[in-house]
Parts: structure tokens; sequence; C-alpha cells
């Protein structure tokens, strides 16, 4: 069995996702559906 990957916080990834978070709070965003695009792959 393969060693498990290990993302780091400072991961252009991860820190892509709470970039992405971010906006959405400055724009006020209050439920989970909106927060969709944050997860989705090559955005």
């Amino acid at each position: 069995m393969a060693a498990p990957f290990k993302v780091k916080p400072t991961h252009k990834a991860v820190k892509s996702y709470y970039a992405a978070l971010a906006t959405y709070a400055d724009q006020s965003v209050e439920h989970e559906g909106a927060l969709r695009s944050a997860f989705q792959i090559g955005t």
C-alpha cells in the first residue's frame, strides 16, 4: 500500500482554496451550495 500523500498548508491548491473562501466571505455568501465552485478542479 502506498504511503498517504501529505499536503502542506503552503501548497498552491490549499492557498487557492482559502483565497476562494475569502472571496466568498467578502461577498457575504451564506450557504454551502455557493461554495461548490471552490471545490472544482482546475479553477
